[in-house]
């Protein structure tokens, strides 16, 4: 069994490095931010439509890694030329190999821990970079970046849409973990006192964890991925059988370099609530809300997560464009972040649902489901009138 498992890992490791030898040139430059991805959309995904109905022949469906990852993810459905077509797998390449990483997100301190992996590797532990607390196997997953786009099932006969359209399952959630050379900046709006550090070397990972956080079961023999485990014996999505073995439980993931921006309050006139993820999370959203109004940013290029930083919260705000835009960057001129809390003031004390609560007016989005029970508006009200001396 060990030599097996050993046999794989070697096998795996062989098919990455001949991945990554014959990845084209323009496709590391820009993932490495050397040139601007916004010119060459590297990270795009294709969801390959294997069927014989022929309104096949005339569908593309692309979407950015990023948005691939949840809409194109096994089991999804998308509409497309007046039918509905379900992902079934993960496109393989032959002699090529998916990438593997660890992760996690340690309990104690929420730093977003991330590492190199095998297929067949086993970790027991994994020391956080931060707290250097000793993170137990259970809190730690595998995430494989689904580089060659997705794939349906040949036998699957496509249906027509009823009068609502398929359910969207799955979503994703950004996480940050480092940057370069980051530009500090310090300085004081009302009762605030605020650091930022601007950096267009941001690097962040984005996850989708499947239903209930599941993950997916995949065959790295055909791609076949199921949401559920299975016997070894399935069918390959062009139809065939295969017998090769399905492991699991993974999530899917993609990495990538932006324009990042960390606000960090310091010495902050709290409310009683301000100290827990609620807080956080719905200041962190209403801040992009406020970013996108007052300096006219599109909200769709604008994305953003918590980060721990020495026992506190920084919100970490990024481009969501390839490679970065510039777009945070202006936020951390000091008259822009004021304008900007301000903005964020009066979209929130305008909004009609109940201050306990948001809805899509003010702070939800389809982005951020993975917190919409979290997402209040009335603290980011009463922090701010608290700070900012607002009415």
């Amino acid at each position: 069994m060990e030599e097996n498992k050993a046999h794989y890992d070697k096998q795996w490791a062989q098919l990455r490095l001949k991945t990554i030898i014959e990845q084209q040139l323009i496709n590391f430059l820009s993932s490495s931010n050397v040139i601007p991805k916004y010119g060459f959309p590297v990270d795009v995904v294709e969801l390959s439509i294997n069927s014989h109905v022929p309104e096949a022949k005339k569908i593309q469906l692309e979407r950015d890694l990023r948005i691939a990852i949840s809409e194109f993810a096994p089991s999804s459905q998308v509409v497309a030329k007046g039918l509905i077509w379900e992902s079934a797998g993960l496109r393989l390449l032959k002699n090529k190999a998916w990438p593997l990483f660890w992760y996690t997100e340690c309990p104690n301190c929420g730093k977003f821990n991330l590492q190199n992996a095998t297929i067949e590797e086993k970790l027991t532990e994994i020391t956080c970079i931060v707290c250097k607390e000793s993170i137990s196997r259970g809190e730690i997953h595998k995430f494989i970046i689904p580089r060659f786009g997705f794939v349906t099932n040949r036998e699957t006969i496509p249906l027509k849409p009823e009068e609502s359209r398929p359910k969207r399952e799955f979503s994703t959630r950004p996480y940050f973990f480092n940057y370069k050379d980051p530009v500090k900046t310090n300085f004081s709006i009302g009762k605030l006192n605020i650091l930022t550090n601007y950096s267009s070397n941001g690097e962040l990972a984005v996850i989708c964890k499947g239903k209930k956080c599941k993950g997916f079961y995949i065959c790295f023999n055909c791609g076949s991925s199921f949401r559920e485990r299975k016997s070894s014996e399935h069918k390959r999505p062009t139809g065939e059988k295969c017998s090769g073995t399905i492991r699991g439980p993974f999530h899917l993931g993609h990495t990538f370099t932006t324009d990042v921006l960390s606000i960090l309050f310091e010495k902050l006139d709290l409310i009683e609530t301000a100290m827990d993820d609620n807080f956080w999370l719905s200041l962190l959203y209403a801040i992009l809300e406020g970013t996108s109004q007052s300096l006219g940013i599109r909200r769709q290029d604008l994305d953003g997560c918590l980060y721990p930083f020495q026992n506190k919260k920084a919100l970490v705000l990024f481009d969501g464009v390839p490679g970065g835009a510039g777009h945070v960057k202006r936020i951390a001129e000091e008259n822009n972040l004021e304008e900007i809390l301000i903005a964020t003031y009066n979209r929130l004390k305008s909004c009609q649902c109940g201050l306990e609560t948001s809805c899509y007016s003010c702070l939800r989005n389809y982005q951020n489901q993975f917190c919409h029970d979290k997402l209040k508006r009335g603290l980011v009200v009463e922090f701010l009138q608290k700070n900012l001396s607002l009415h």
